[in-house]
C-alpha cells in the first residue's frame, strides 16, 4: 500500500515537474498571446496625408531593409471619440497578418519650430496610446536622437518585442549593441531643447 502510494506520489510530483518546466511554460505563454492577439483590431484605411520629417525618412530605410514589407506608413487609425476629420498615423507600422501583430512605432521629437511637441506629461500623447493599446496594438517609442544615432540598435528593440510574441529570435541583430536609454524629458526640458536648438546636433548627421 505505502509503495503503491509512493509510486503515484513521485509520478504526480514528476508530472507536475515536466508540466511546469521553462519549456512547458514559456510555450503556453506564447500560446496565450497568440490567443489574444486574434482580438487586435486592424487600422480604419490608408492613404494619411501626415507629413514625414527627415529622421523618420531616414529611419524607415532601416525598417524597411530589416522587416521589409511588414512595415507600413500612411495609415490612419481613427478614435471614435473625434470627429472623421482628426485621426491618428503611426509613424510607422509593423503587422503581421497572420498572427494579428501590430506595432505603432513612434519617433519623438522634443519640439517642433520653437514649441514642445513630445513631452513626459502631454495628455493627448497619453490619451493617443491608450487607444492604440486599447486595439489591441503595441505601443514602442523612440526619442528622435535614438533613431538617428542609433538606427540598428532601434531595430533591435523590435526585433526582440517581436521575438517574445513569436519565440523566434533572429540572429541578425546577436552583434548589434543595446540601445542606450534616453529619460524622457518634460515640457520645459523640452522648451529648453528648443531655445538650444538641440536637434540640430543631431540632425545635421543627416546631411
Amino acid at each position: 500500500m505505502l509503495k503503491s502510494y509512493a509510486r503515484r506520489r513521485y509520478e504526480h510530483e514528476q508530472s507536475n515537474k515536466l508540466i511546469r518546466s521553462p519549456e512547458n511554460v514559456a510555450k503556453f505563454r506564447q500560446e496565450r498571446i497568440l490567443s489574444i492577439l486574434q482580438n487586435t483590431r486592424s487600422h480604419d484605411r490608408n492613404g494619411s496625408d501626415a507629413l514625414i520629417g527627415k529622421s523618420e525618412k531616414y529611419f524607415g530605410k532601416y525598417l524597411f531593409s530589416y522587416f521589409k514589407d511588414k512595415i507600413h506608413t500612411q495609415l490612419v487609425v481613427q478614435n471614435p471619440n473625434y470627429d472623421d476629420g482628426y485621426h491618428y498615423t503611426p509613424d510607422f507600422a509593423y503587422i503581421d497578418d497572420q498572427i494579428k501583430l501590430y506595432i505603432d512605432i513612434e519617433i519623438d521629437e522634443p519640439y517642433s519650430g520653437s514649441k514642445p511637441l513630445h513631452y513626459l506629461e502631454r495628455q493627448s500623447q497619453q490619451t493617443r496610446d491608450a487607444h492604440f493599446r486599447s486595439l489591441g496594438w503595441i505601443v514602442i517609442r523612440f526619442a528622435e536622437e535614438q533613431v538617428v544615432r542609433q538606427p540598428e540598435s532601434c531595430c533591435k528593440v523590435i526585433a526582440d518585442a517581436i521575438a517574445t510574441i513569436t519565440g523566434e529570435r533572429p540572429l541578425i541583430f546577436t552583434n548589434t549593441p543595446d540601445l542606450p536609454q534616453v529619460r524622457c524629458w518634460n515640457k520645459a526640458e523640452a522648451e529648453e531643447m528648443a531655445r538650444n536648438k538641440y536637434r540640430n546636433t543631431y540632425l545635421g548627421l543627416l546631411n
